[in-house]
């Protein structure tokens, strides 16, 4: 039975959360710049980390792994209107 929690997605997915959704979204509002965006974006992400965590695979290094999907899909949203160029997507990580 402890091993079922340990490896239960929803309870990871809560403690990254938890843990790290006030980072992803001051990131993804950094990339962004909207307030609506960056929120899109933390709930694509999260979204994202629950059906890789479903799939059985696991997440060696949390922050870095949801910080790269937050640059990641704030990079396609930027990319699908048309605002940045290509070249200009790789903005820093925000410090801890």
């Amino acid at each position: 039975m402890a091993q079922a929690v340990r490896t239960d997605p929803g309870r990871i997915l809560t403690e990254l959360y938890k843990e790290h959704s006030a980072d992803v979204f001051r990131y993804a509002l950094h990339l962004t710049g909207r307030r609506a965006d960056a929120e899109d974006v933390l709930q694509q992400v999260f979204l994202q980390a629950h059906r890789h965590l479903a799939g059985g695979r696991e997440l060696v290094s949390p922050r870095a792994w949801l910080l790269t999907a937050v640059k990641h899909r704030a990079y396609n949203l930027a990319r699908d209107r048309r605002e940045i160029p290509l070249d200009q997507a790789d903005a820093p990580a925000p410090p801890r």
